[in-house]
């Protein structure tokens, strides 16, 4: 029993005996330490870059990117619709449109089409403060159309 004991404290001295007393990082990054920076001003500047560079600016400008792109998708879907809305000719409207009516009709479908334009312009321009009147201003040319025509009796 004592040999066994004798035996299992010399393998764990063995053990202890050959781990290396050398830092892992220090071999890894050989010479860093020479070369590092210790500018109390140049850390200051740095932090002001990341969070101008990495931060709130970084998000807000992709942020408008994402609105331009979609505001350009908006704008080429509106262009394309308000075209073939406008080509529907009246007797496939589904009811008896008077001349004046579908005259009518046909004026939202370019006011439509010239509300596309405008997003389109504004996008393209990059002035997406501008964005969200011109997008009203279909909202509207849609409502004022819907309130004529939805339910139209010949009026």
């Amino acid at each position: 029993m004592r040999f066994k004991v004798l035996l299992w404290v010399m393998v764990m001295l063995a053990f202890g005996g050959c781990t290396s007393n050398e830092q892992p990082a220090a071999a890894a990054g050989e010479g860093r330490a020479e070369h590092r920076i210790e500018s109390d001003e140049l850390r200051l500047l740095m932090r002001e870059l990341n969070m101008v560079v990495y931060e709130r600016q970084k998000s807000e400008l992709e942020r408008d990117d994402v609105r331009r792109r979609h505001a350009l998708s908006l704008a080429a879907i509106v262009k394309e619709l308000s075209g073939k809305i406008a080509d529907v000719p009246a007797d496939e409207l589904g009811g008896k449109l008077t001349e004046k009516a579908y005259s009518r009709y046909e004026n939202y479908a370019q006011q439509l089409n010239r509300d596309g334009d405008g997003i389109e312009t504004v996008a393209r321009n990059y002035e997406l403060e501008k964005l969200e009147k011109k997008i009203m201003k279909m909202e509207r040319t849609c409502d004022s159309c819907h309130a004529l025509f939805r339910g139209y009796h010949g009026q």
